[in-house]
């Protein structure tokens, strides 16, 4: 029980860790084509 908690946690943390750096990495790109154009 104890071990599933932890692993869905961490599954938790994984996903949100994804999710922040797809966002930070897509408006990286977002200004970089403004600044482009």
């Amino acid at each position: 029980m104890a071990n599933s908690y932890a692993s869905g946690y961490a599954a938790c943390q994984l996903n949100s860790t994804f999710r922040f750096h797809m966002r930070h990495t897509y408006s990286k790109k977002l200004s970089n084509a403004t600044f482009q154009t």
